[in-house]
């Protein structure tokens, strides 16, 4: 028998008929001297004045015949999509997870910002962004980087060749939103049937702290009546200027310059019988 680190041994043994033969060996070490493995890698020259950014509100374009970066080659199944990776890497034998760059993109999107300050005091920065690459881009989580800083984690959905998406790319400190209720009035009306009326003036301030002009979609909602008895007024903004969509939320399209505090006024007022409660409209 033969078992490697061990000397070969031979062994002779005589079997009877419908009888168990035990057989047992002592097997001598030996020194063992295997070929070398050689793995050979080579790193990427990358240059970071080279990679993805965004500078003000536009993604810089990366030029990977300057990187030195060799992209990977798609093969296209019935149901299956093959990256072949063209470039060497070394893999560690510690079971730890290897990271292999399958391409550098730039992709052209379209960036925007939006709060709503009644559900959270921030400004949310994000990106429409169609692929226009040949690879199927797989949902998960993502690092954010804005003009070479770190800004966030955020997560991307699926996105197939030629596909638009948006891309969330986390809060943005440079401008400052506060809401705020300065007044809540609560008086009854009418001489026979009584109702009570309560109205809600709300002041929203926005303020662009960044050396750039920026546009800002604000939201917010009022009230909707799903009972007739039930009835909600908007004072302000006017009907002319803005006015709530279906689900009751108003959007403010503001274009504030690099320096600029912008105030948003809402006022509205909801009527109801005295015998029923109305809460939780702040």
């Amino acid at each position: 028998m033969t078992l490697i680190g061990y000397r070969t041994t031979l062994l002779q043994a005589q079997v009877v008929p419908y009888q168990t033969t035990r057989l047992d060996a002592l097997l001598d070490a030996e020194n063992v001297t295997l070929e070398a493995i050689t793995i050979e890698a080579e790193q990427p020259i990358v240059n970071k004045s080279f990679t993805g950014t965004i500078r003000g509100g536009r993604a810089s374009e990366v030029r990977l015949e300057e990187v030195g970066f060799q992209t990977a080659v798609v093969q296209r199944g019935a149901t299956s999509v093959a990256y072949e990776i063209a470039s060497k890497a070394t893999v560690l034998s510690n079971n730890t997870k290897r990271k292999v760059t399958i391409t550098i993109a730039s992709m052209d999107g379209e960036f925007s910002y939006s709060s709503a300050p009644k559900l959270q005091p921030h400004v949310y920065f994000k990106a429409n962004v169609t692929n226009s690459t040949d690879f199927s881009l797989l949902g998960g989580s993502v690092s954010v980087f804005v003009d070479d800083n770190y800004i966030s984690n955020s997560r991307m959905p699926t996105a197939l060749p030629g596909e638009n998406f948006d891309a969330f790319l986390g809060v943005d400190d440079a401008i400052k939103i506060e809401r705020k209720v300065l007044n809540k009035l609560t008086e009854t009306t009418g001489f026979f049937s009584k109702s009570r009326r309560t109205t809600y003036d709300i002041l929203i301030t926005i303020e662009n702290m960044k050396k750039s002009n920026e546009s800002v979609t604000i939201k917010e909602n009022v009230p909707i009546s799903r009972n007739e008895a039930i009835k909600v007024m908007i004072e302000t903004p006017a009907s002319s200027e803005v006015q709530p969509d279906a689900e009751g939320i108003l959007r403010w399209h503001l274009n504030v310059k690099a320096g600029e505090k912008k105030e948003v006024r809402l006022k509205f007022s909801i009527e109801y019988p005295t015998d029923m409660t109305i809460s939780a409209l702040e």
